[in-house]
């Protein structure tokens, strides 16, 4: 599917804003937390959760159907975190106004690509990629050629497999703890 119809440009629009918001944001918001402590502990918990992005990005350039529910996972996880904490850091009320305003606005734009990206989980489900669900799949795959030009899609989708592995025994031991953490207060 190579028509540039509207579809194609929220998908592109998708990309740019996660790059914006999930990714170059949080990293000036980490440099400042250099200087301000208390930004640290939940900046940390921000890119905990966020990895599942990354591991997304990954299984799309290797055209792995599981991907669509990673991403939609990433997208729950991230809002979860930045406004509860995760296992090795609490949320806590005073924090800076620009994470503040960040922590709103990636929110915002989770829940929006939420909704947006449900759909695609029928291609997770069936194990088939639709040619809509085809579509996402065009700019991490743009990513992949442009930073990893030499290497097989194939080796960076098992790369990718190998870290959602290592993600799910995270997740898994983080719940557990925050379940625990509940309960014994």
């Amino acid at each position: 599917m190579t028509t540039q119809g509207p579809l194609w440009y929220i998908v592109r629009m998708d990309f740019v804003l996660a790059v914006l918001l999930l990714v170059l944001w949080p990293l000036v918001l980490l440099v400042m937390s250099l200087r301000n402590k208390q930004l640290l502990a939940p900046m940390l918990a921000y890119w905990r959760a966020s990895a599942l992005l990354m591991i997304t990005v990954y299984l799309m350039i290797a055209e792995l159907p599981v991907a669509f529910l990673c991403g939609v996972l990433a997208r729950v996880f991230i809002p979860a975190v930045l406004w509860q904490g995760d296992a090795f850091y609490k949320g806590q009320m005073d924090l800076p106004t620009p994470y503040l305003h960040w922590r709103r606005a990636a929110t915002g734009y989770c829940i929006v690509g939420v909704l947006i990206t449900l759909p695609l989980l029928e291609s997770a489900i069936t194990s088939r990629i639709s040619d809509s669900a085809r579509l996402w799949l065009q700019p991490p795959q743009e990513f992949g050629r442009l930073f990893h030009p030499n290497t097989a899609p194939a080796l960076l989708g098992n790369a990718a497999l190998t870290g959602l592995y290592a993600y799910a025994v995270y997740a898994f031991i983080s719940t557990v703890l925050v379940i625990r953490r509940n309960l014994f207060r």
